[in-house]
């Protein structure tokens, strides 16, 4: 609100912030704050190489390609813990 009248403030400013704090909150798993924070890091890393040595028009498409594969082969996260449900 206070920045809106020096920048053009509009509704949809902190879609893609908002998105890639969710993914790495995935990828880190939700409950593991130090996992989210290794993730987090991790994630920006490889967000600077993919936009350093490929194109930066690909940073969001290797980076959210990375959160699927996690959650494909661990749907706790990385970190998370893995909860075990008996019936």
């Amino acid at each position: 609100v206070l920045v809106a009248p020096v920048v053009q403030a509009s509704a949809t400013m902190g879609v893609i912030v908002g998105l890639k704090g969710f993914a790495v909150a995935i990828i880190g798993g939700i409950t593991s704050a130090p996992g989210i924070v290794i993730a987090g890091l991790a994630f920006g890393v490889m967000e600077k190489f993919v936009e350093g040595y490929i194109s930066t028009t690909s940073r969001e498409i290797v980076g959210f390609s990375v959160m699927i594969l996690v959650l494909l082969a661990f749907p706790q996260g990385l970190f998370g813990i893995k909860t075990v449900r008996k019936v």
